[in-house]
């Protein structure tokens, strides 16, 4: 079915930003970005991995804490589809639910493959990739 190559994961990135403008960033190809996951051991590592490709990141796990979004404003927001990801979804559903946000470019990571599929019917314009390969999703949005 070709649902199926819909929701299928590679090593490579998949998505299209739509209508989503590219982010301007004043620093080349560092990008600010946030980071979210739902487990704090596999996020501080993610975050760093993401900081290795040389961003900064800012980063949230915390299910009783909401994250810190409103200011200042990413120039990606990233989230991990790996665990709890209605939870990610609701944190897309906000980013993107004012006009002022709707530039920031979402980069989903991982998950399986029935929940990334619930999760491009709701966010066709963001960007999926397999877990571990955001810096290069993050490469794309730039290109």
């Amino acid at each position: 079915m070709a649902r199926a190559a819909v929701v299928r994961q590679s090593s490579s990135c998949s998505g299209t930003t739509g209508r989503v403008a590219q982010p301007r960033s004043t620093t080349g190809d560092h990008m600010k970005v946030f980071y979210v996951h739902w487990n704090e051991s596999e996020c501080k590592a993610r975050a760093k991995a993401i900081r290795a490709a040389g961003h900064t990141v800012r980063s949230h796990w915390s299910m009783t804490e909401h994250a810190a979004l409103k200011e200042p404003l990413p120039e990606a927001l990233v989230i991990s589809l790996d665990r709890l990801p209605s939870h990610g979804r609701q944190i897309a559903e906000w980013m993107w639910e004012a006009k002022k946000r709707q530039h920031i470019p979402i980069v989903f990571e991982g998950g399986v493959q029935e929940k990334v599929a619930t999760t491009k019917e709701k966010f066709p314009r963001a960007v999926y990739c397999a877990s571990g390969h955001v810096a290069d999703a993050l490469r794309r949005l730039k290109a």
